[in-house]
Parts: C-alpha cells; structure tokens; sequence
C-alpha cells in the first residue's frame, strides 16, 4: 500500500486587508491574516493578527482554527502597501485585444470587416491564438484580473488553448467558442447551425 499523499500546504496572507462591503462602502482590516489552500480555496479570515506577525518575514504560524499546516509560507505586506480581492471581468473578446483602441469613425459591420473578422481568422494558426492569448491573459492578470470571461474565435483547437493558458498561468476563467452563421463573411463562418 503505497503510504498517504503529504498534507496540503497553505498559504496565509499577513498584513493589511481592503475590500468593498458594498460599492460606497469600504472594509479595512489593518492586521489580518488569510489562509488560503493549494486549491485556492479561503480557509480562514483573522481580523485581529498580534502585531509582531505582521513583521515576521518567515515566520510559521499555525492558525487556532483547529487546523495545522506543516509548512506554511508568510508574505508580509510592506508599509503602505495592502491585500485587496482580484477584479472579475465579465465580458472580454480575447482575440480582439490587438485591436484595442482602434475603431476611428466607422461603422460596427465596417470595423469588424475591416479588423476583427480577418484577426480572428487568423487564429486558425495556433501560433498566432498563443502568441496573443498569452498577452491578453498576462496583461489582465497583471491589471489584477484574477476571474475572466473570455469569448475566442470559430477555432476549437485555439478557443482550448486559450483555456490552456488560463489554467497555465493561473487565472479562473470561463472561455467560449464564438459560434457565428450569418453577418461574417463566408471565411470565417460555422458550416451550420448544426456543425457549430
């Protein structure tokens, strides 16, 4: 029999703590502590963490939740600095993003002939999806999107490697396939209703 899988490490989040309780009402927790699992599954929420934990790089602490970690890992906020919950975007064309801020003074069906059918065309080369969907996903984690709802193109094999990147690069998403069988020329259109 082989012997048990080792526990699951988590990690606790130390220090200053600023999130909304409604959209004018703001929560500030100045020495809170968080632990969060493997999973990314909250585990805990302390609100009143004895300051010194607060200044102790490194330092293991097992929480008095009835819970113990065998190696949990303390980030410490520095001064000024606090924790605040990741953005959710509901709505974002991934495959667009190249075309962000370009549209000048012409009609919708005249931009997305002019720019966005013939980009998303071109996704039928993965090395085309990848190169873009790793920027759009780098970016938007980057502006603290940590949940996103993406729409792709046509192109199955490209609409799964963007679910790939997500899961790669650590982003909750909920990825679809564009289905689309009239308004988009003929190039870039499902065979049917059916087929798509």
């Amino acid at each position: 029999m082989p012997p048990p899988p080792p526990p699951l490490q988590q990690t606790i989040y130390v220090g200053p703590f600023v999130f909304s309780k409604a959209p004018t009402e703001l929560d500030i927790c100045p020495y809170g502590a968080i632990g969060v699992t493997t999973t990314g599954t909250i585990s805990f929420i302390d609100r009143d963490v004895p300051a010194e934990l607060n200044n102790a790089d490194g330092t293991r602490w097992k929480a008095e939740k009835g819970t113990e970690w065998e190696d949990a890992r303390m980030l410490v906020a520095e001064e000024a600095e606090f924790f605040f919950p990741g953005f959710v975007d509901t709505h974002i064309h991934a495959s667009q993003y190249p075309n962000a801020g370009i549209f000048g003074k012409s009609t919708l069906m005249d931009w997305l002939d002019t720019y966005t059918f013939p980009l998303e065309a071109s996704f039928a080369d993965l090395a085309t999806a990848r190169r873009v969907y790793a920027r759009v996903v780098a970016r938007t984690l980057a502006h603290g999107t940590t949940t996103a709802a993406y729409h792709a193109t046509i192109h199955v094999a490209a609409t799964n490697l963007l679910a790939d990147i997500c899961v790669e690069r650590g982003q909750r998403a909920l990825v679809g396939r564009v289905c689309m069988d009239t308004l988009s020329p003929e190039y870039y259109r499902d065979e049917s209703v059916e087929a798509a």
